[in-house]
């Protein structure tokens, strides 16, 4: 098999020959094994060593990189490269869970390591010449699009509720049809263990999923575990979302993961359910800003409307607004109005209140009363009206 590209960086090649230094030794693991062995381009690189994190963060210290103890509790160091940031972390093993959090003990042992993470496909190593260790046959069921727990799946799941989540994320973006029958029987008994997660981890998977390609597969999977209820206050009608994917190739739309969410559910439930996940799932202020747009938008049905609300708003969030739209009705022709939401530049009003007060007019009601006509009449003549025209009356 050839040597992914990022290997052969000579800063991660200068990495792997001072572990090596060092007595230690480095592999690089996860995310990017498993994709270089799907032929899948990665920008992340991680990597496990055996060194433990003072030695780690001295070394880069030795090499000229800045290092980060971002999650030196749990073993982790984020090393700033020349040409990218590299997150090397201590080989580990369990000692004990609590569904939440793990307590640790480094290792030398990379199957210690390996036993402790949660898919098959997960556990792969990769060293500085491309040689991959794989302890549980995870090239094989990735390559086979079979999501697969390492060892017994309850186990896996008791050590950390979030990994029913990432099972059906990795269902959505690496899995292929049927689903492992082992694991969604531990998610389906263990699925109260999503109730002791935080917003913030609910949150992140939950956007890495719905951005999938097509995570409707994944999904039907968890709307018979009835986990719509369970993360949004509401069942899922997955068959509701196939009209915004086809639209979405069809007009070559960004995918975005509310108009996702948002399709699911009936238009009655929408404002509900975005106010639960608001809160439930930590959103930031953008992603609520985004949500009340989509559960509450303007008239979009017409030209002149969409106009107006590309005035007033975000251009992307009236595009998506326009998708949810066509999908909740058939008889909205989407391309009719999808071009002006593209390409259509909002002007800018050509009259202000220093003009009226330049005219003798003073601040108050009478002032606001006049420049909301004004820009009225300017809106009516499809913003063609001059400063000149709206001044003169």
């Amino acid at each position: 098999m050839i040597t992914p590209l990022w290997l052969d960086e000579p800063a991660l090649q200068q990495w792997f020959a001072a572990v090596e230094a060092r007595g230690g030794e480095a592999r690089a693991v996860g995310g990017c094994v498993r994709d270089h062995v799907l032929g899948r381009r990665s920008n992340d690189v991680d990597m496990a060593c055996t060194l433990v994190p003072p030695m780690v963060m001295d070394m880069a210290q030795q090499l000229g990189w800045k290092a980060v103890p971002t999650g030196i509790a749990h073993g982790t160091v984020t090393l700033v490269l020349p040409n990218r940031v590299l997150e090397v972390t201590t080989l580990r093993r369990d000692v004990k869970t609590d569904g939440r959090h793990a307590e640790v003990l480094y290792t030398t042992r990379f199957e210690d390591d390996a036993a402790r993470r949660d898919f098959t496909m997960n556990a792969l190593y990769m060293d500085r010449y491309g040689q991959i260790t794989d302890f549980y046959d995870g090239v094989t069921d990735a390559q086979a699009g079979r999501v697969r727990f390492i060892g017994d799946a309850h186990a896996r799941i008791r050590e950390d509720g979030l990994r029913i989540l990432r099972f059906f994320r990795f269902l959505a973006t690496h899995g292929t049809p049927p689903a492992d029958a082992d694991a969604l029987s531990a998610c389906a008994g263990l699925r109260g263990m999503l109730d002791d997660l935080s917003g913030e981890r609910i949150q992140q998977e939950m956007k890495k999923l719905l951005m999938a390609p097509d995570p409707t597969y994944a999904l039907v999977q968890m709307s018979v575990l009835a986990l719509g209820e369970v993360l949004c206050g509401s069942a899922w009608q997955v068959g509701l979302l196939q009209p915004v994917l086809q639209r979405e190739a069809q007009h070559k739309l960004p995918p975005s993961p509310w108009v996702r969410l948002l399709a699911m559910v009936v238009p009655t439930q929408r404002m509900a359910v975005a106010q639960h996940i608001s809160m439930r799932w930590k959103l930031s202020r953008a992603d609520t800003q985004v949500l009340e747009f989509l559960t509450a938008p303007p008239p979009l049905q017409q030209g002149p409307q969409v106009k107006e609300a590309l005035r007033h708003y975000k251009r992307e969030w009236v595009q998506q607004a326009l998708l949810l739209h066509a999908a909740d009705d058939p008889d909205f022709v989407l391309q009719s109005v999808l071009p002006l939401a593209r390409s259509w530049e909002p002007p800018v009003l050509p009259v202000s209140a220093h003009d009226l007060l330049a005219r003798g007019m003073v601040q108050g009601r009478e002032l606001g009363d006049a420049l909301r006509a004004m820009e009225q009449r300017w809106v009516n003549s499809d913003y063609r009206l001059t400063r000149d025209e709206l001044l003169a009356g």
